[in-house]
């Protein structure tokens, strides 16, 4: 029962947070007891409500109610962030309840597996959480070259089923990496094939003594009506003559929502 509760001194000595009838919205479940100036609290609902993860009690100009800390909408929340503490073969992320997305990949940086092989790092589409990825891609990118003595420009031929990150050059222990970079997905709502992002990929390599930039950059659109709700992520082990090479300990990954209210 939602009740008032001030804090009080008991039969038995202690000071206590406690529930006074009255019917109010705010649901004390467990008391609370004053020690050293604090107070602990079991469980805290409002309206019956926990609030989600990260909202904060706000004013409704007649009581109180959770609300995005955000107010008012335009911040990116964090909804899920991960540092890989063992090697895995691919990345998903799974999207839902916001229209715009933004995932940021940094500190991959252990290539000394890639057994002398370039790959590609690419990423996946899906509307079936999965099962099967989008090959109604379609993309354009500015990139350099390998030791960025050049820029070129280009595009995919027609639907493709990957958007080509980067790829990466192959590697020994003795070279020192850095591959980092976003991808953001934007107008992910049902009833459009209107889905569409950008996105960054740099991967640094020593040559010669100097560290070295290799970067990609571009455009891409996803025709699916469905909203997008899986994205892989994978250094692609269906190019050819390309040995297995999984992400390494370390890799960092963050996926954003945009807030609209």
């Amino acid at each position: 029962m939602a009740n008032r509760f001030p804090i009080i001194v008991d039969s038995s000595g202690v000071p206590a947070l406690k529930e006074l009838a009255s019917g109010d919205n705010l649901d004390l479940t467990g008391s609370g007891i004053v020690n050293a100036g604090t107070v602990a609290v079991n469980n805290l609902t409002v309206g019956g409500s926990q609030g989600t993860n990260g909202q904060t009690l706000q004013s409704t100009g007649s009581g109180v109610a959770w609300a995005d800390a955000a107010g008012g909408g335009g911040a990116w929340n964090v909804i899920s962030s991960t540092t890989l503490t063992s090697a895995v073969a691919y990345v998903e992320f799974t999207l839902s309840g916001y229209e715009s997305y933004e995932i940021r990949f940094s500190n991959i940086s252990d290539f000394s597996n890639m057994n002398g092989t370039n790959r590609y790092f690419n990423a996946y589409f899906s509307t079936d959480g999965g099962s099967n990825y989008s090959s109604n891609l379609r993309w354009t990118k500015s990139y350099t070259s390998t030791r960025g003595s050049s820029v070129n420009f280009t595009k995919s031929s027609g639907a493709v089923s990957a958007l080509d990150l980067i790829d990466v050059y192959a590697s020994s222990s003795s070279y020192v990496h850095s591959l980092s970079g976003v991808v953001k997905l934007e107008n992910n709502i049902s009833g459009t094939s209107a889905k569409h992002g950008q996105y960054r990929a740099i991967h640094t390599r020593e040559y010669s003594s100097a560290l070295q930039p290799h970067i990609k950059l571009g455009e891409f659109g996803v025709m699916e009506t469905s909203p997008i709700n899986k994205i892989k992520f994978i250094f692609d082990e269906t190019q050819s003559g390309q040995a297995t090479f999984n992400f390494p300990v370390g890799s960092k990954f963050t996926l954003y929502g945009l807030s609209t209210s």
